[in-house]
């Protein structure tokens, strides 16, 4: 899971100079953003 995880933040904090953003990459990034707040809120909820 932690694996998983560093390779989430290393991709969100990718150099953004490399290469332009594509409207595709966008919305991959608020996917990811959504599922990570999504998972936040269903443990703080649980919890």
């Amino acid at each position: 899971m932690s694996q998983n995880m560093n390779s989430i933040w290393n991709y969100l904090n990718r150099d953004p100079h490399q290469e332009d953003p594509t409207p595709l990459d966008l919305w991959v990034d608020g996917a990811v953003l959504g599922l990570l707040i999504a998972a936040a809120i269903l443990i703080w909820a649980l919890a």
